[in-house]
């Protein structure tokens, strides 16, 4: 048995503005990636099917950074499973929040794994997260925005 990971695609912020795409232009890369706004909660919604080959041990791994050499943002991730002729208006199931220490470099990556609880996932359903930044939480204490460069699925194969 092995580990794989695939994308989780993140489609849209919240509706406050608080989750946004931000140009990050750092040479040679120039791209929009999520962001979340300092000291306010924000959300970034996506969905990944769930391979044919899923055997278990569901995960989602957040690689952040900010624009900061120190401070604490806090995250964390809540899904829920949809599988074939299931309705998509489900309940979120809430992992426990990470507070997460940037590094000492600016913009470095900084990866960060979430075990998935949502109950009875199986190969064909659609895990539906959201990424949750809990800004207003006294323990985070950014004073930028949180860069989330890349999420992640990660599960056991066959």
């Amino acid at each position: 048995m092995a580990t794989v990971q695939v994308p989780l695609p993140l489609f849209v912020p919240d509706s406050s503005g608080n989750g946004y795409p931000i140009l990050y232009d750092a040479n040679p890369h120039r791209h929009l990636i999520p962001a979340f706004l300092n000291d306010v909660a924000g959300y970034w919604y996506g969905h990944v099917r769930i391979p044919q080959d899923y055997v278990g041990t569901p995960k989602v791994i957040l690689s952040i950074g900010a624009n900061a050499t120190s401070g604490v943002s806090r995250l964390a991730v809540s899904s829920y499973r949809t599988a074939d002729a299931a309705s998509y208006d489900g309940t979120y199931t809430t992992e426990t929040a990470q507070d997460i220490a940037v590094p000492g470099t600016a913009y470095l990556r900084k990866d960060v794994t979430f075990d998935i609880t949502t109950a009875s996932i199986a190969a064909g359903d659609d895990l539906v997260t959201r990424i949750d930044h809990e800004g207003a939480h006294a323990n985070d204490t950014l004073t930028v925005p949180t860069l989330l460069f890349s999420a992640v699925f990660s599960y056991a194969n066959v």
